[in-house]
């Protein structure tokens, strides 16, 4: 899945009820969809959930998927070592 194609072809209502579900906004959304921004662990997390698993954390973050495909909890604990 293609999480800029995906989003550019949602309707707006349809990016406001993801964002609301994902708790986050429309616009972060977009500034990630656009490659400006990357969902964090959590927000990640909360993006797989609210997209009913049809998301994957590799999906949003590619550079996880090279680390073994680590969980966003693993990433997190991770980014704090650092």
């Amino acid at each position: 899945m293609s999480f800029k194609r995906d989003w550019q072809g949602l309707k707006a209502e349809e990016k406001r009820a993801f964002a609301r579900a994902a708790d986050t906004t429309v616009g972060y959304l977009s500034l990630i969809a656009g490659g400006h921004r990357k969902a964090g662990p959590k927000l990640a997390e909360r993006l797989v959930a609210a997209s009913g698993n049809v998301l994957q954390l590799e999906d949003l973050r590619p550079d996880w998927a090279r680390v073994g495909n680590a969980s966003a909890r693993e990433a997190r604990a991770a980014q704090q070592a650092f």
